[in-house]
């Protein structure tokens, strides 16, 4: 009989891919690989259900190596795919000669990945392997070179298949004819693809060249903040503390506040084995992380002056004083930041609105001409003071964004790069925004601004709304006015406006600087009557 080698995700490809080849006659075997990227549960749930045996390989040493200087680059994320497929098919490849199989098959599908799966970083992944027209791929073998597999009779070509593509209803279809009742949706195998974990991996990798398995697999938790000499991650729920926990080596540090419920925050130092870490690096380090531990606890912690972070083991306290909220009022009128953000950012810290964002740009630049990058320093200030304030806040990818003002010859706008920082005064709330962003869902947009229900319906095609130029002329509070910045509705409007008081209200009393800036700005507005309109 037949034997052959199959490389098994547990995605449905992989999984028909075998059933294919177990038809024909052939002794099917699973071979999967473990990282700290990708695991093996999948594969194995899949060899059980289709009754094969699988091989389960550890690769994760030669794969990092690849995954910080990969040879045919990165995908879209930190992902080499198809480095990767070539160290993977090249310890399938030794596992042939040694064990005495026939040939390697894949469930790879041309077309699926634009990147690592069309013709060309096919036969790539061949040659990285040392199997150029030895690798079978049953669910698009027709539409690619016969291999020799197929030319020695091994595997009759008729009976494979022509799928290329992205749509996965092919494989569906044969799916449900193969009497297949459950399989695992794509995507989601590999933690490189993760935009989130990306973004990580490179701030870590721009600090620290160095870092190892260890550091790749600590940053999968938890907020990362990274330092020449260390780094600490601060857990965002209570899965992640349960998880920082298991992973703390017993050169790490694990904080947590004393007084009321909060994170965990595990401190790792860089280079540990080296050299070891100075009493002075220490210190410094702790009562960061301390300081980061206390500005993620319960919203509680903002009414104590100060507050007690301990290390588990009791080795370890850190005592860390808290600003007063006179000065961080002071600290926001002192900023650079436009009016309007500082009005939403003192309503936040407040808590009367959940959440709020800041823009930050760079210069301009023509169209056709070089892009011109924002200023490191613009954006450290930012971070310091939504750190200073103690607020939960997280900076989005950064993005090419049309100016104000067109050209005056061209007519054509200039382009700008922008930064968004999300600004939350709960994790919660931070989180809402963000859904909202990654959704572009504006009732989300409205909840996470503090909007009333009523007026984000309405705004939403739920009502109609009223013109607030209209409710200038009948004499309401042109300072109420100023501050609903969101559209009301006709139904509720009377409702709605108490909402803008509460905040002209706390603004006025809070920081008078910023109110009067704030009405002298919105002045020309509500005299030229540039308000919301009815719909």
């Amino acid at each position: 009989m037949k034997k052959a080698l199959v490389l098994l995700s547990g995605g449905l490809d992989s999984m028909l891919a075998c059933k294919i080849l177990i038809d024909q006659g052939v002794a099917v075997t699973g071979l999967t690989f473990t990282t700290p990227f990708f695991g093996a549960k999948k594969a194995e749930k899949v060899s059980k259900q289709l009754g094969i045996s699988l091989k389960v390989v550890d690769i994760a040493k030669k794969h990092f190596k690849i995954v910080k200087n990969p040879p045919h680059g990165h995908g879209k994320n930190v992902n080499p795919c198809i480095d990767c497929h070539g160290l993977m098919f090249r310890k399938a490849g030794e596992l042939i000669k040694k064990e005495g199989y026939d040939f390697v098959a894949t469930g790879e599908v041309l077309g699926q990945r634009p990147m690592s799966q069309n013709k060309k970083s096919l036969r790539i992944v061949e040659e990285l392997a040392g199997l150029e027209n030895e690798i079978l791929r049953p669910l698009s073998a027709k539409l690619l070179p016969e291999t020799e597999i197929e030319k020695q009779g091994l595997i009759d070509r008729n009976k494979l298949l022509a799928i290329k593509g992205k749509s996965r209803k092919e494989q569906m279809a044969l799916a449900k004819k193969l009497g297949f009742k459950s399989y695992a949706t794509p995507g989601g195998g590999c933690l490189l693809t993760d935009p989130g974990y990306s973004k990580r991996f490179k701030e870590l990798q721009e600090v620290f060249p160095d870092f190892g398995l260890e550091e790749a697999s600590l940053i999968k938790y938890g907020r990362l903040f990274v330092e020449q000499d260390y780094m600490f991650l601060v857990g965002r729920k209570h899965e992640e503390n349960l998880e920082l926990k298991k992973i703390t080596g017993k050169d790490d540090i694990l904080l947590e506040v004393q007084e009321i419920p909060g994170p965990l925050t595990l401190l790792h130092f860089f280079r540990v084995a080296k050299q070891p870490v100075s009493e002075e690096v220490k210190q410094i380090a702790l009562k960061k992380a301390a300081e980061k531990t206390v500005r993620y606890a319960n919203q509680e912690v903002k009414e104590l002056e100060k507050v007690e972070v301990r290390s588990l083991d009791g080795k370890e306290k850190i005592k860390i004083k808290q600003q007063s909220e006179k000065e961080n009022t002071e600290n926001i009128e002192n900023s650079d930041l436009d009016i309007q953000e500082k009005v939403e950012l003192l309503l936040v810290l407040q808590g009367l609105k959940p959440a709020t964002e800041i823009a930050i740009y760079s210069e301009e630049w023509k169209k056709g001409k070089g892009e011109k990058e924002i200023a490191l320093q613009d954006l450290k200030t930012v971070e310091d003071l939504i750190q200073k304030l103690g607020l939960y806040w997280r900076a989005l990818e950064g993005k090419i964004v049309d100016s104000i003002i067109a050209d005056r010859k061209s007519g054509e706008f200039n382009k700008r790069k922008e930064v968004n920082f999300l600004v939350a005064g709960s994790n919660q709330s931070l989180e809402l925004l963000e859904k909202a962003y990654q959704d572009e869902d504006m009732k989300l947009f409205g909840k996470a601004y503090g909007f009333p229900d009523s007026a984000i319906e309405a705004a939403c095609g739920g009502g109609e709304m009223v013109s607030q130029n209209k409710l200038l002329d009948q004499g309401v509070d042109k300072e109420v006015i100023a501050f609903a910045r969101f559209g009301l509705s006709r139904n509720n409007w009377k409702e709605e406006i108490k909402t803008a008081g509460k905040w002209a209200k706390a603004v006025k009393s809070a920081s008078p600087k910023i109110y009067a800036e704030f009405m002298e700005v919105m002045k020309s507005a509500i005299e030229g009557r540039v308000l919301y309109l009815e719909r």
